[in-house]
C-alpha cells in the first residue's frame, strides 16, 4: 500500500461517491448518466474556484446524501440536480451546487428552521472531520470504512456541539417505511418514505395498492410527519413535482 498522503482529489470521490449511492432510489437515471454526475461532481468540487467555498461545498454534499432526513426533503436542490443530468448541462449543476436551494425549510417555524439548519450543520462538520481525517491518513481505496469513519465523525460533531446524539443511519432502511392500515392490520405495504409522505398530502389512492388509506391511519402519520408533510408542502408549492417509484 502507497506511503503517499492521500490527495483532495481522492477524498471527494469517496464522499461523492457515498452521495450518489443514496440517490439511486431517487434519481431515475441510468448509469452513464450517474457516471456523468460523479465524474462532473468531481471536477467542479476538485476545481479550485472562489465562487465556491468549502462550506457551500460541504452543505450541497449533506443535500446530496439521501440516507438522512437533509438530503431526503431537500426537495428543490435535488429536483435542480437531476434536471441538469437529464439536460446534461454541468454549468445548471454548478449552479445548484453552488446556490443550494433549501427555500423548502421557510415553511417551519423559527425555532424549527434553526434546529434543522443546526442539524445540518452537524453533518458539515461531520464532512469536514472526515477530510481532515483522510488527508492526514494513509492513501486507502474506497469502501466500507467510508460509512463507519463517517458516523464517528458524526458523532464527534454532535458532542463537540453539545447536541443529543442522533443516529447516523448508514443503511437502505432510512429510505423505506412500512405501513399497516386499520382496521385488522393484514396487510403491510413497503413504500419509500417520501412516497408516503406525498400520499398523506395527496390522500389520493394508494399507488402500490390501488386502495385509499383509512382515515385513522392518516391522522396518525400526519401526526408523526408533521414536520415532514410541512417541507414537503411547501417544496410543492415552490414547484417541486413528485413521482413515485413504484
Amino acid at each position: 500500500m502507497s506511503s503517499e498522503i492521500i490527495s483532495i482529489d481522492s477524498t471527494w470521490n469517496s464522499l461523492i461517491t457515498a452521495a450518489i449511492d443514496t440517490q439511486r432510489m431517487y434519481f431515475d437515471l441510468t448509469e452513464e448518466q450517474f457516471d456523468w454526475l460523479k465524474s462532473n461532481l468531481i471536477k467542479i468540487y476538485s476545481k479550485n474556484d472562489n465562487n465556491f467555498d468549502i462550506e457551500t461545498k460541504f452543505i450541497s454534499l449533506v443535500l446530496l446524501n439521501r440516507s438522512t432526513k437533509y438530503g431526503r426533503y431537500a426537495l428543490l436542490f435535488n429536483q435542480s440536480i437531476e434536471e441538469a443530468i437529464i439536460n446534461n448541462d454541468i454549468k445548471a449543476l454548478a449552479r445548484a451546487l453552488k446556490n443550494p436551494n433549501i427555500q423548502e425549510l421557510d415553511a417551519l417555524s423559527s425555532s424549527e428552521k434553526t434546529q434543522w439548519i443546526s442539524e445540518i450543520h452537524s453533518h458539515i462538520i461531520a464532512h469536514n472531520l472526515y477530510l481532515d481525517r483522510e488527508l492526514l491518513s494513509k492513501n486507502q481505496p474506497y469502501g466500507s470504512e467510508y460509512i463507519n469513519t463517517y458516523a464517528k465523525c458524526y458523532n464527534e460533531a454532535c458532542i463537540a456541539k453539545s447536541n443529543i446524539y442522533a443516529e447516523y443511519i448508514p443503511t437502505n432502511s432510512a429510505h423505506v417505511v412500512s405501513i399497516a392500515d386499520v382496521p385488522n392490520y393484514m396487510e403491510i405495504y413497503l413504500m419509500r418514505e417520501i412516497d408516503l409522505i406525498f400520499l398523506l398530502l395527496s390522500e389520493g389512492l394508494n399507488p402500490y395498492s390501488g386502495e385509499f388509506l383509512s382515515k385513522e391511519i392518516i391522522t396518525n402519520l400526519k401526526k408523526k410527519y408533521t414536520t415532514l408533510l410541512t417541507i414537503a408542502r411547501k417544496a410543492h408549492n415552490l414547484g417541486y413535482k413528485h413521482e413515485y417509484k413504484i
